[in-house]
């Protein structure tokens, strides 16, 4: 299969938890990862960062803990994405300070000219959605995951009962 066709391919635990849309077989040999907390690699640690990577690593790792959609596997992965958070934020207190600068033509009039942290900013505005929604950290991705275990009513439906 050539590269780019297609959506990538979904871990088969994800699509247990869809239901399987695609009703193609499951892979059942493929490999499994412990579930838990993976720790923040050490070189994701930087004391000199204005914004600490481990801090949004361990942040990002409490919400999919209690969701068991953090494996011991996903370590690397949750890393890029935490590092890719901290250098957006500071990218953008740089850029929030003001997204374009003056600059004189070679014919001497001033103009404005963007930023060139722009790029990348906006760069990682799409990289950091992609990571969020790998792990099911947006609210499209979320909708389309099921628990699987007893059903779970909210305060709403119950005080509701049967009619909901």
């Amino acid at each position: 299969m050539m590269a780019g066709h297609g959506p990538p391919p979904q871990p088969t635990q994800l699509k247990v938890l869809r239901g399987n849309p695609g009703r193609r077989p499951l892979n059942k040999k493929e490999p499994r990862a412990m579930v838990g907390k993976a720790e923040a690699p050490a070189w994701l640690r930087d004391p000199h960062a204005p914004v600490d990577p481990v801090e949004i690593y361990d942040a990002l790792a409490a919400l999919l803990v209690p969701l068991r959609a953090l494996t011991t596997a996903d370590q690397q992965a949750l890393a890029d994405l935490a590092d890719k958070i901290a250098l957006h934020r500071r990218l953008r207190a740089d850029i929030y300070a003001g997204w374009a600068y003056e600059t004189t033509t070679k014919e001497g009039s001033i103009m404005q000219r963007v930023k060139p942290e722009v790029a990348p900013f906006l760069d990682l505005s799409r990289q950091i959605a992609t990571g969020l929604a790998t792990f099911g950290l947006t609210p499209s991705s979320r909708s389309k995951i099921q628990t699987v275990g007893p059903e779970v009513k909210t305060g709403v439906e119950e005080f509701l009962g049967n009619g909901t």
